[in-house]
């Protein structure tokens, strides 16, 4: 619990200082970090480490957020960032850095009444239904959704999409399993 007010305090503090009108250049970069930092684990090891000298991880901070950047990630609100990881860096909490990451999106997604739908398929569709989906949920949520796809043939046919803790199973899986309950008790 201690963790995740921390960390919730962070995502608070960088929002805070976001304009409105770049939420959606905020959202671009979260995905890019996200993809940044698991494509360079490494970093993110040394970053972590209480053996890497604090001049290093200043350094490689320098590498990947400073104005002279070379690490080839674009990130649009480049300065807060800086000024997260320096901060992260400083306190020795970079460890916290992917909840923080993701507290900052669910909390700017709930600030733009938006919420992410992820839609798991047995094999690929055509974008129609996925707009169906989307628009039926968006109308149980209220919210505009932003859709995430997976296959997973595993589920047979059908669909499975979930938005938060709202999830419609209508995967083939799903319906033999019931079939099998409802055999089983007769």
């Amino acid at each position: 619990m201690k963790l995740r007010l921390l960390t919730h305090r962070y995502a608070v503090a960088l929002l805070d200082n976001i304009e409105e009108k770049n939420y959606d250049d905020l959202l671009l970069d979260i995905e890019a970090l996200r993809s940044f930092l698991k494509d360079n684990g490494l970093l993110s090891k040394l970053w972590q480490s209480a053996i890497t000298p604090r001049k290093m991880r200043t350094s490689l901070l320098e590498e990947v957020f400073g104005k002279q950047a070379k690490s080839g990630i674009v990130l649009n609100q480049r300065k807060y960032w800086y000024g997260l990881f320096s901060l992260l860096i400083q306190k020795h909490r970079i460890p916290l850095v992917e909840e923080i990451i993701n507290d900052i999106e669910r909390l700017l997604l709930q600030r733009q009444n938006k919420a992410k739908i992820k839609i798991v398929y047995a094999r690929e569709h055509k974008p129609e239904l996925q707009d169906k989906i989307v628009k039926y949920t968006e109308k149980l949520t209220s919210k505009e959704l932003i859709p995430q796809t997976e296959i997973d043939p595993g589920i047979i046919g059908g669909f499975i999409a979930q938005v938060g803790s709202l999830k419609i199973d209508g995967s083939v899986r799903h319906n033999l399993d019931l079939f099998k309950k409802v055999k089983s008790r007769s």
